[in-house]
């Protein structure tokens, strides 16, 4: 289990402990949100949904916290079912625009959506067709 901020960025007071040594859940404030942690294969899927949705899944291969945070290093990949569940996600919330969507793997494989952020990820260099795309949409290409 970790807990975070509810406004947060790149991992800063995430803390990860054991479900029994949390405190009382009545001694926890709205500032933080709790969420299971996932430690399979990290994800940043690049998302853009306008006029057409685009979307560069990209893995995090290196975290500046170390299981946790922004990633240092980051490599395209090809995980339809991460781009499907990044598609739906933002769809599911009436979302459009650009998006930056965190995303791991639980041990059986599956993918699962951690959270999403309204705005261009740290990694968008990494997905130029994203860029092309709001360009496009906005008349500028």
């Amino acid at each position: 289990m970790l807990s975070k901020p509810r406004v947060g960025r790149g991992g800063r007071e995430v803390i990860i402990r054991n479900i029994e040594d949390w405190p009382a859940i009545s001694m926890l404030d709205d500032r933080y949100i709790l969420q299971e942690f996932i430690p399979g294969t990290d994800y940043a899927p690049e998302v853009y949904i306008g006029k057409k949705s685009v979307i560069v899944v990209l893995e995090k291969t290196r975290l500046k916290e170390g299981i946790v945070g922004n990633a240092t290093e980051v490599k395209r990949v090809n995980a339809p079912d991460v781009a499907d569940i990044a598609i739906s996600a933002a769809k599911s919330m009436n979302l459009t625009g650009p998006m930056d969507i965190d995303i791991r793997r639980r041990n059986d494989h599956n993918p699962v959506v951690l959270e999403i952020n309204a705005r261009f990820g740290a990694n968008i260099a990494r997905a130029k067709e994203v860029l092309d795309a709001v360009l496009e949409d906005f008349g500028v290409c």
